[in-house]
C-alpha cells in the first residue's frame, strides 16, 4: 500500500516522497492587486517568505540559500531574479492596466507621510500633495517621479528605475513574462489566482476560493477617464510602454489559463463582496476635511488601517471627515478599534456617517491599551454621496496623549 501511494505520488507529481515541493516565487509590482495575491497563498501554507519593502530581499536570498518556503513574494526586479531561480521554481507576476495604475499610485503615495523617507522620496510625496493628479503630470521628472509614474511596471520587470526607456526595454520585459509560469492582469486577478492554485500540490483546497480582499477605489477610473485633454495626452505619453506590456500579459493569461477556471474568475469578479469600501482606501481618494489631523503627522495609513493621533486631553479632538462616498445600497460599517501601545491613555472614537441629510451612524467607543474592540454598525442602506467623519480624543480632560495613535483596523462600509 504504502509502495503503491508513493508510486502514485511520483507519477501525478515527479517528485519523491519527503521531497518538498518547488516554490512559487511571486514578483510583485506595487498598487496592481498583490497583496490580495499574497493573502490568497498565505491562507493555505504557513511556509512562506514575504517581504514588503521595495528594497528588500533576504527572504528570497535565504530560499536561493536553501531555506524551504512554499511561496516567496517580494518586489523584486524579474530581470535581476529570475535567472537565478532554479529551472523547476514556479513564477508569477501581475500587470495593472496602467490608466488605473498610475492614478493609484498618485494617491498612495499622497497617503504616505515623510518620516523615516529617502529625501528623494520626501520630495515626492510633497509634489503629490502639492498638486492634484492632473497639475502632477506636467511636474518636472526626477528619478523618483520616474520610477513610479513613467511606466513603472515595464521598469518593475526590467528593474530599470530610472533613466529613459526604449523599446528596446519593453521588449525585454515582455521576453521575461514570457518565462514566467503564471502572468495575468490585475482585471482577472481571480482566475490568475485559480489558475496557479490549481497548479500547486500544497495549495489545491484554495480553488473555488475568492481573494481575501481586492481594493476598491471609487473614484481613480473617474480620475483617469475624465482627464483635461492635455493631462490625458501626458498620461498616455507616459506609459506608452506599460499599455503594451499590458495587453501583453492579458494575451499571455489568455493562452495560458485553463478554460473550465475562466467563467468561475468573471463570476466571483462580479461578487457583491466588491461594493465593500475599505476606510483606508477612502481617506486615500475622497475630498478630505480634516480637524487636527494632518496626513503624515497626525494622521497616517498603513494598508487597511487608519490611525489618528488625538491633541492631549484638554485639546478636544482630531476628525478627519471623507465627502462624496459613493453609497450604492451600503447598510454596514465594521472594524476594529485598537490603542496598541500600553503606555496610553484611553482614548474615544467616534464615527459619524451621513447620507443626503439623514444621519446613519453617530456612534462613540471607549478604547484602552491592550484591550481591541470589535464593532459592527448596522443602518438602512444607502444611495448616492454621503460622508464618514472618524475622531478620536483622549477620554479624560486630564490626560497627556504620549502615545494614544488610535487605530481603526479593517474598517470598512459594505
Amino acid at each position: 500500500m504504502g509502495h503503491d501511494f508513493r508510486r502514485l505520488r511520483n507519477l501525478v507529481f515527479g517528485r519523491r516522497v519527503g521531497d518538498a515541493f518547488p516554490p512559487l516565487v511571486f514578483f510583485h509590482i506595487g498598487k496592481t492587486g498583490g497583496t490580495s495575491l499574497i493573502a490568497y497563498f498565505q491562507s493555505a501554507s504557513p511556509h512562506m517568505l514575504i517581504e514588503h519593502d521595495s528594497d528588500e530581499v533576504a527572504g528570497i536570498e535565504a530560499a536561493l540559500g536553501g531555506t524551504p518556503a512554499e511561496f516567496i513574494a517580494g518586489h523584486y526586479p524579474v530581470a535581476k531574479f529570475l535567472p537565478r531561480l532554479p529551472p523547476d521554481w514556479l513564477t508569477m507576476t501581475v500587470i495593472r492596466d496602467p490608466l488605473w495604475h498610475i492614478p493609484s499610485q498618485y494617491w498612495h503615495i499622497r497617503s504616505h507621510g515623510t518620516k523615516d523617507a529617502p529625501p528623494a522620496i520626501q520630495r515626492l510625496i510633497a509634489l503629490c500633495n502639492q498638486h492634484d493628479f492632473p497639475a502632477l503630470l506636467a511636474c518636472e521628472r526626477d528619478a523618483a517621479f520616474e520610477a513610479h509614474f513613467d511606466n513603472p511596471q515595464t521598469r518593475a520587470v526590467t528593474g530599470k528605475k530610472s533613466g529613459p526607456l526604449d523599446r528596446q526595454d519593453l521588449e525585454a520585459a515582455k521576453r521575461l513574462l514570457s518565462r514566467l509560469s503564471f502572468v495575468g492582469t490585475t482585471e482577472h486577478i481571480d482566475a490568475l489566482a485559480a489558475h496557479a492554485a490549481a497548479s500547486l500540490p500544497w495549495a489545491h483546497a484554495l480553488r473555488g476560493q475568492a481573494l481575501p480582499y481586492v481594493m476598491v477605489n471609487p473614484h481613480n477610473a473617474a480620475g483617469a477617464m475624465d482627464l483635461p485633454p492635455e493631462a490625458a495626452r501626458q498620461l498616455h505619453a507616459l506609459v506608452e510602454f506599460d499599455v503594451e506590456l499590458h495587453r501583453y500579459a492579458a494575451a499571455q493569461q489568455a493562452r495560458a489559463a485553463p478554460p473550465d477556471l475562466a467563467p468561475a474568475s468573471v463570476a466571483k469578479s462580479a461578487a457583491p463582496r466588491s461594493r465593500a469600501m475599505p476606510v483606508s482606501d477612502l481617506v486615500r481618494v475622497c475630498t478630505l476635511e480634516q480637524e487636527r489631523a494632518a496626513l503624515g503627522r497626525a494622521l497616517l495609513l498603513h494598508g487597511n488601517e487608519v490611525l489618528l493621533h488625538p491633541p492631549g486631553g484638554a485639546d478636544g479632538r482630531s476628525a478627519v471627515t471623507m465627502r462624496d462616498i459613493p453609497f450604492d445600497g451600503h447598510s454596514r460599517l465594521a472594524g476594529k478599534l485598537v490603542v496598541a501601545h500600553a503606555a496610553s491613555a484611553p482614548v474615544r472614537f467616534d464615527l459619524h456617517l451621513v447620507q443626503g441629510g439623514d444621519e446613519l451612524v453617530n456612534a462613540s467607543f471607549l478604547v484602552s491599551a491592550g484591550r481591541p474592540l470589535d464593532i459592527a454598525l448596522a443602518f438602512a442602506p444607502a444611495a448616492g454621496p454621503g460622508q464618514l467623519t472618524l475622531a478620536t480624543q483622549m477620554a479624560s480632560p486630564e490626560a497627556a496623549n504620549g502615545f494614544a495613535w488610535a487605530t481603526f483596523i479593517d474598517l470598512s462600509i459594505s
